[in-house]
């Protein structure tokens, strides 16, 4: 088997009388030749080759409709000879068979609905051409519509296959509104066009001005339809031949254009009592959204008069022009003469405002056309001047609101302002002798300069304390307006605890010239006890005018960054201190290995309790150091602990015990250290028994042999003798003022 002259298949045993193979039609256009050919090759003797060609058209195309004698929404006359023609386009060869399925409405609308259903529709066969091999053939359909009734419709569609068996295409089918045609039974009318044509979405004006945004609505009637309706022009100057400004509505785009470059369009619809017409609406009106543009040109005196003229399908027109809606076209602008001024600090004045330096100033008002006292649709910059300071701001809605600020040196000042958003073409005719506020700035403020009470350098408690300050003006204060600010921190991390504020008085019997005094309370209650466990800052400034509005000076310090003084408060903290007989030691005659403790007196005198490092070191008369310990001591508040360490000397010489805490010392009398001596017989016993029970052992024996000498006399009348007993009854603790005398002696 082979396609073309390429081998298909090849194959030597078929399996019995039937073969079958299946080849996929390539895509290609013309003629393609199959051949088959048999070969024998078993039996009494071989035979003939049989080959057998078979030669096919290619058919990869789809017949399509591209065009019909009616159109998707037409009207027509009630005939008995209706005709339809249906232009098909197709290759190779045009299909031989094609059906008109038709629907009129009253006989085949089953549902009664107005509009075909599937299954309502009846076929009709159309006449093919005479010639098939054309690209293009028209098929024709006959039928009677004699029975309906003006106003009811006919529909139809085209079904069928070319000569290959695909289904044409673009013959539409029997969704809803898929069909290839939909025609009402109406004779041909022209469009009738009103005396009230048209008519704007504002109140009927005879300004129009450029930027704004205008909905003109051109209402008419057509009895055959919205389909029916082929061109709409509106002319917006059909009495100015240098340019009428016309716009134009097409349906075969239902889309508007204008030949004029001064109009923008926005957008344009084609509605029927308010939404988008259908085909078959006979009351219209089109709705356009337009602006002009500033490049329009100013006519004086002269008025632009719109018209209107509709055309239908059939060539039918008619049109009007409308007078009363007679217009003018002006590019000015104008600031409205209400324009009010509203000041941060200060008061008004007749032309302006008397002011404090830097304070804001703002201006409302309203932004217009001129000669209609249209307010513009689109935001327009306004741009105020002062102190050769410009600055710019929108308008919304015709509205402004502009905010500026005092000059800082004294003197009278303009305050103008103009719109800033017109182009070349586009004038400003505000009035310029009321475009101007006059505005004097006064510099200077109030500045605190001296603290009376708490004195300065006062610890403040948690307590109320009256606060004194003297302030310097040189026009006067309003004494209603001036109020202390304070505030307690944490002097490490600046972290606020606690804030208020008071108003001050001023003391009448103390005015120093230019300076003022003023009383007030400063209620530091609401600092928590607690917090003042941690180092605190009490902080105040005075806020107020004077009677120009001018607020206290802040610099260089009458602010909350820079406060105008501060007090530091009471901390509640442990406090360690060492006196100077903080270190005392048991011994000072003392030998190498031999103990001696060491006692320290730890003294709290804060208010709170805490603990104390403690270090002892030994100091040797070399310079050397030793470390003896280093430990804590819990103190309670406004107390003493007593802390005893041994010290167990390793080497001689002159040595002293030092102790530190908390930055502090204080030092031991100093011992000097003996080596260690032989011990005789009975030196270890004395040195190592308890000296009161050796005390009193002592006693007991020389009691014993005091009555045994006596008893000896007695008895032999002659010269006894008695030994004579010796003991030291030692102190646990010698004092360091002990030493000292002996050193003296």
């Amino acid at each position: 088997m082979t396609r073309r002259g390429t081998q298909l298949a090849n194959v030597s045993d078929v399996g019995g009388a039937l073969w079958n193979f299946t080849d996929l039609v390539p895509l290609v256009a013309g003629e393609i030749e199959w051949n088959l050919s048999i070969e024998p090759t078993a039996g009494a003797g071989y035979g003939d080759v049989t080959s057998i060609n078979r030669t096919f058209v290619v058919d990869s195309l789809a017949a399509q409709v591209v065009g019909c004698s009616i159109q998707k929404y037409d009207h027509k006359t009630a005939s008995i000879f209706q005709r339809v023609e249906v232009n098909v386009t197709d290759r190779p060869v045009l299909p031989s068979e094609l059906s008109l399925m038709l629907w009129m409405e009253w006989v085949d609308d089953g549902n009664n609905d107005g509009m075909p259903s599937e299954g309502e529709y009846q076929q009709i066969p159309l006449s093919p051409p005479a010639n098939l091999d054309q690209p293009f053939g028209l098929y024709t359909a006959t039928f009677s519509d004699i029975g309906g009734f003006d106003g009811q419709k006919v529909v139809g569609y085209v079904t069928g296959t070319d000569q290959a068996g695909i289904p044409i295409k673009n013959g539409g089918d029997s969704a809803e509104g898929n069909h290839l045609f939909m025609y009402q039974l109406m004779p041909d009318l022209s469009p009738v066009v009103l005396d009230d044509a048209m008519s704007w979405d504002k109140e009927i004006t005879h300004w129009l001005h450029p930027g704004q945004s205008y909905t003109l609505y051109a209402n008419f009637s057509e009895a055959n339809g919205a389909s029916d309706v082929e061109t709409i022009e509106l002319q917006l100057a059909s009495n100015i031949a240098s340019d009428r400004m016309s716009l134009f509505w097409h349906d075969s785009s239902n889309q508007c254009s204008s030949s004029s470059h001064h109009i923008e369009i926005l957008s344009c619809s084609l509605l029927s009592d308010s939404v988008l017409a259908d085909p078959f609406d006979k009351d219209l009106s089109l709705e356009i959204h337009l602006q002009l543009a500033w490049t329009t040109p100013e006519l004086g005196e002269l008025r632009r008069e719109p018209a209107l003229h509709v055309t239908d399908d059939g060539g039918q027109s008619s049109q009007i022009n409308l007078p009363y809606l007679r217009w003018r076209f002006s590019p000015e602008m104008m600031i409205k003469d209400n324009v009010s001024l509203w000041i941060e600090n200060g008061e008004e004045t007749q032309d302006g405002a008397r002011v404090a330096k830097n304070s804001i100033l703002q201006l409302q008002g309203s932004l217009v056309f001129a000669q209609s006292d249209e307010i513009p649709d689109f935001n327009c910059e306004i741009s105020t001047l002062i102190n050769a300071n410009y600055q710019s701001f929108d308008a919304e809605n015709g509205l402004f609101f502009a905010q500026v600020e005092a000059p800082s040196i004294n003197g009278n000042y303009p305050l103008s302002w103009s719109i800033g958003c017109l182009p070349e073409q586009g004038r400003d005719v505000t009035d310029l002798q009321k475009s101007v506020f006059w505005i004097g700035v006064d510099a200077d403020g109030p500045i605190p300069v001296e603290i009376l009470s708490p004195r300065p350098n006062s610890n403040l408690h948690h307590d109320i304390y009256p606060i004194q300050v003297m302030i310097s003006e040189d026009f006067g204060i309003d004494v209603d307006s001036v109020t202390l600010h304070w505030w307690v921190t944490v002097t490490e991390t600046d972290e606020q605890l606690a804030a208020g504020e008071s108003p001050m008085q001023v003391n009448q019997t103390n005015q120093m010239g230019q300076k003022m005094q003023f009383d007030g309370v400063l209620d530091l209650n609401e600092v928590d006890e607690i917090w003042m466990q941690e180092e605190l800052l009490c902080n105040v400034y005075l806020s107020g005018r004077d009677m120009a509005g001018n607020s206290f000076e802040v610099a260089p310090n009458n602010s909350r960054n820079q406060p105008f003084h501060s007090w530091q408060m009471h901390h509640v903290q442990p406090e360690f201190v060492l006196t100077q007989n903080a270190v005392s030691l048991s011994k000072l005659q003392i030998s190498v290995d031999e103990t001696s403790a060491v006692q320290i007196d730890v003294q709290n005198i804060g208010s709170l309790e805490g603990e104390a490092e403690v270090t002892i070191e030994i100091m040797k008369l070399d310079g050397t150091t030793e470390l003896l310990r280093r430990t804590n001591v819990q103190v309670d508040a406004v107390s003493r602990e007593t802390l005893v360490v041994d010290w167990k000397p390793t080497n001689s010489g002159l040595q002293w015990v030092k102790v530190t805490i908390d930055n502090q010392q204080a030092e031991s009398a100093k011992v000097d250290v003996k080596e260690l001596e032989p011990e005789g017989f009975m030196d270890g016993v004395f040195q190592q028994a308890n000296p009161a029970l050796l005390g009193f052992s002592i006693v007991g024996a020389s009691l014993l042999g005091l009555l045994c000498l006596m008893w000896l006399r007695l008895v032999t009348y002659t010269r006894g003798y008695g030994d004579e007993a010796e003991y030291y009854d030692e102190e646990d603790f010698i004092d360091d003022d002990d030493f000292d005398d002996e050193e003296e002696v």
